[in-house]
């Protein structure tokens, strides 16, 4: 599954230390009251948030998920890493180039 594979990989590039990550879930299946539950099931090792209202999804045109927004140091959208791409650690390696 595309959600676990992403999941795994954004744990494995942040035990680096080298980016600094904000794991934002969607409120299709993760409500703000069930975000803690959601937490101690999956232990993830990025700091979580949920987009209540789909202002994230819009704002960077995501339309598949899971999908991961690469952002530079100066605040600029580099890339969206989306469900389908599988080598998320070459994408956030070019982001430091």
């Amino acid at each position: 599954e595309a959600c676990r594979r992403v999941r795994t990989q954004v744990d494995d590039l942040a035990q680096t230390g080298k980016t600094e990550w904000l794991g934002v879930v969607v409120n299709l299946w993760t409500t703000p009251s069930s975000l803690g539950n959601h937490q101690k099931q999956l232990n993830p090792r990025v700091p979580m948030a949920v987009d209540t209202d789909g202002d994230a999804l819009r704002v960077f045109g995501i339309g598949r998920i899971p999908a991961v927004a690469l952002i530079s140091t100066e605040g600029r959208l580099v890339r969206i890493v989306g469900p389908d791409d599988t080598d998320l650690a070459a994408a956030v390696a070019n982001l430091s180039r």
